[in-house]
C-alpha cells in the first residue's frame, strides 16, 4: 500500500467530523504526492507532514505539534499503519 492509499484509507474510516476537517487538507496532500515520485523524500516528508496534521486533528489537542515533527518517515508509517488496523477493528466491531 503506498502512503497516499494509507492515508486515504485511514480518512475514509475516521468519525464524519474529523473527515471534514481534514477533507482540504487530504485533497492538497493528494494533488501533491501525484505530482512526486512515490517512495522519494520529498513524498515521504509530504506524508510525515500529512500525518501530523491528521494527528492534531484525530487526537484534538493531546500531542504537541513540535514533538509530532520530530517522528520520521518509519516512524509515521508504522504510526499510520497501526491506526488502520484500529480503525478497521473499530468498524467492524460497528
Amino acid at each position: 500500500m503506498t502512503d497516499l492509499e494509507l492515508a486515504g484509507a485511514i480518512i475514509s474510516l475516521l468519525p464524519e467530523d474529523a473527515q471534514e476537517k481534514l477533507n482540504g487538507t487530504f485533497d492538497r496532500f493528494e494533488a501533491s504526492m501525484e505530482q512526486l515520485k512515490p517512495e522519494g523524500p520529498e513524498s515521504q516528508t509530504k506524508f510525515c507532514r500529512f500525518m501530523e496534521v491528521c494527528w492534531l486533528t484525530i487526537y484534538n489537542g493531546r500531542y504537541d505539534y513540535c514533538k509530532l515533527q520530530e517522528g520520521s518517515y518509519s516512524q509515521w508509517r508504522n504510526n499510520a499503519e497501526d491506526k488502520l488496523v484500529q480503525l478497521q477493528r473499530k468498524a467492524a466491531v460497528a
